[in-house]
């Protein structure tokens, strides 16, 4: 398999609907787990600055930033934008703010279909950042 490289994963997270999501690609390739990226509270990301990339510290900065979300159905044709509940998570939702395991990898997913990469995982992200490394 070819692995994506890193500033086209970094394009994808930029320019994905929510910096929220993007930031799950980010440390995903800087080699989080999704357990890991749902955990990240806003504290803990000066401390991680030493396992992650300029990049992904630009685009964790835009995601504690965003108060909406745009949740874009499956086939595209609708949108609905919520407000994201503040707390102290880096990804956050908007019921209790914590997202869950699942919603980390269902997120990811969204952004992977929007780029045609349909068969993607986080899996593959976290082996392309070793093999870019």
């Amino acid at each position: 398999m070819e692995f994506l490289q890193k500033d086209e994963i970094f394009a994808m997270a930029q320019y994905s609907d929510n910096l929220q999501d993007g930031v799950i690609l980010m440390l995903s390739f800087d080699q989080l787990t999704p357990e890991e990226i749902r955990n990240i509270k806003v504290e803990d990301v000066e401390t991680l600055t030493d396992r992650l990339s300029n990049e992904t510290m630009k685009i964790i900065k835009g995601a504690i930033k965003e108060r909406k979300y745009i949740d874009v159905s499956n086939c595209g044709d609708h949108s609905s934008k919520y407000e994201l509940k503040q707390s102290e998570y880096v990804v956050r939702g908007a019921e209790d703010g914590k997202v869950s395991e699942q919603e980390v990898h269902r997120r990811a997913q969204k952004i992977f279909n929007n780029y045609t990469y349909k068969g993607m995982t986080l899996a593959d992200i976290r082996n392309a950042g070793k093999n870019n490394k």
